[in-house]
């Protein structure tokens, strides 16, 4: 996948929209996490449609406060816990930092970075009942 870096200013809907079906282009291809989501969701995502949505909706509520989501993370994805592995957290975190460094200006990304680290802590200690290591936060970029 060859990526243009966009560096956009504003969280709004259309930017998290970008943001998410960046983000999802890349766990389809990815080879850990991308098999868990294709058998769940669809292996493309012109059928990721309702999932799509609905990743817009919580984006938004979490980054703007707009209250569109409804839902709970937790209780749809406990049901996977069977099937994920910590590994997976940490691949989650590292292809969502990619997909927000290469989207937005770097305060912008790092304002969607912290909300997914503490995301993602919650949802490995509802599914796996164990604190996520501090080693699986992916760590910023150094500067070449």
């Amino acid at each position: 996948m060859t990526t243009t870096k966009m560096n956009h200013t504003e969280i709004n809907d259309q930017t998290i929209k970008i943001l998410v079906d960046h983000f999802y282009s890349k766990i389809l291809e990815d080879e850990l996490v991308g098999p868990l989501f294709k058998r769940h969701i669809g292996d493309t995502l012109d059928q990721w449609g309702d999932h799509l949505l609905t990743m817009y909706r919580f984006w938004a509520s979490v980054m703007n406060g707009t209250g569109q989501y409804k839902g709970s993370p937790h209780m749809v994805h406990s049901r996977f816990a069977h099937e994920a592995e910590t590994e997976f957290f940490q691949r989650w975190l590292n292809l969502w930092f990619e997909s927000c460094d290469e989207t937005f200006v770097p305060d912008e990304a790092d304002k969607f970075k912290k909300k997914a680290e503490m995301i993602a802590k919650s949802l490995h200690y509802t599914m796996f009942d164990d604190k996520m290591p501090e080693d699986y936060i992916p760590q910023p970029k150094s500067a070449a």
